[in-house]
């Protein structure tokens, strides 16, 4: 029997949108990582979503032994034309797999 923990990092897909909306909003009400005010609703979660893409805003997530652990992106910085080559990163962890 294989007892080894395992880690997978793959790529987003829209059914993990819920978990990854919980592990943001969790920074948002308990840390100053995200500069938001508000948690981000179902719908602005999916907005941001949809912005995401597997060549140059790609987004992940982590997994521990089945479980999403946490997620990373990089995301759109501006929309103004300039800014188009350039992205934001992002890393957010479930807080049980934070170190503190």
């Amino acid at each position: 029997m294989d007892n080894e923990q395992k880690y997978i990092i793959k790529l987003a897909e829209e059914a993990d949108l819920s978990r990854l909306t919980e592990i943001y909003n969790w920074a948002v009400l308990h840390s100053v990582a995200t500069f938001d005010l508000t948690i981000r609703t179902e719908v602005e979660a999916k907005n941001w979503f949809k912005l995401h893409d597997d060549l140059f805003y790609p987004l992940y997530v982590v997994q521990f032994n089945g479980l999403i652990a946490g997620w990373g992106s990089i995301s759109p910085f501006h929309p103004r034309p300039a800014y188009r080559q350039s992205g934001e990163f992002s890393i957010y962890l479930d807080p049980t797999f934070q170190l503190r």
